[in-house]
């Protein structure tokens, strides 16, 4: 059965027949929720066109569910047709899923209802709140577990090869960050996610069998990569770049020889869509 897995050096691909190939991620961060799907196909052509090989999509809940029970999968927010989309323009495909997902969304990503449910303990193993993450997820999984890289077979190769779970998730307590990510994990396998899994946590808090990623601006991203290498020595170390860092550091991101993503869609959004 072929498998998406790592190790110091980068990403690889065990597709039996084919072997085992490497793939350092070089992604694009482009959000379809903020882009006409009309667009996609153009959008995701120039990314290959560009010599990304690897697109990150941001899945915000608050706009799938926007009202409770009641989950959207159409138009902008047709998460399969992307990932499809993706695949015919020859990019792999990290689909962010949260329940954060990042700044650019107001509460990054996470439905201004959920209080109802989960009162003040929100992003943490409370009950209310992760069944209602599960209810979500199970959803998402229907739509786009069969899409995954461990279901090849066919003749088409299929492109998911990682599922990022939050962003920017701050505490100084390891135990309630153990019993939130080893839920999160719990569940993200349960619904039938089986490639690899990154989070978004610049080592504040970090999960076995959840590669963390370095997404803070850096006046020094060699330095960086070389801490992330020695925190996560069986992982490769990986970078989220934003796109106002300029040229002359993502030069360094390559200098440096990590895995990185280029935040490409989501700064040119960010001043309609920011919340406190």
């Amino acid at each position: 059965m072929p498998s998406i897995s790592y190790d110091s050096l980068s990403f690889f691909h065990d597709g039996a027949r084919a072997g085992v190939r490497r793939f350092p991620i070089v992604g694009a961060a482009l959000d379809p929720a903020l882009v006409d799907p009309a667009l996609w196909a153009d959008r995701l052509a120039e990314l290959r066109h560009a010599g990304f090989n690897t697109v990150v999509a941001r899945i915000p809940w608050s706009l799938h569910e926007a009202i409770p029970d009641r989950v959207e999968f159409s138009g902008a927010l047709d998460v399969r047709r992307f990932v499809v989309a993706a695949g015919a323009a020859g990019l792999k495909v990290v689909l962010r899923i949260g329940p954060c997902v990042g700044g650019t969304f107001a509460a990054g990503g996470v439905p201004a209802w959920i209080g109802q449910f989960a009162a003040d303990r929100m992003r943490e193993a409370n009950p209310g709140f992760m069944q209602r993450v599960a209810r979500f997820w199970r959803r998402l999984a229907q739509e786009t577990a069969d899409l995954q890289a461990t279901r090849n077979g066919g003749a088409a190769e299929r492109p998911i090869v990682a599922i990022g779970l939050e962003d920017h998730w701050h505490s100084l307590d390891a135990d309630v960050g153990a019993a939130y990510f080893g839920e999160l994990v719990r569940f993200v396998r349960e619904f039938g996610f089986e490639v690899p899994l990154i989070s978004a946590n610049n080592c504040w808090y970090m999960h076995e069998g959840v590669v963390d990623t370095w997404c803070r601006p850096s006046d020094a991203p060699a330095e960086r990569m070389d801490e992330m290498r020695q925190v996560q020595p069986d992982a490769p170390a990986m970078a989220i770049l934003a796109w106002d860092e300029g040229a002359a550091a993502l030069a360094s991101r390559v200098m440096a020889r990590s895995e990185f993503v280029l935040a490409v869609a989501g700064g040119r959004h960010r001043g309609a869509t920011s919340a406190r």
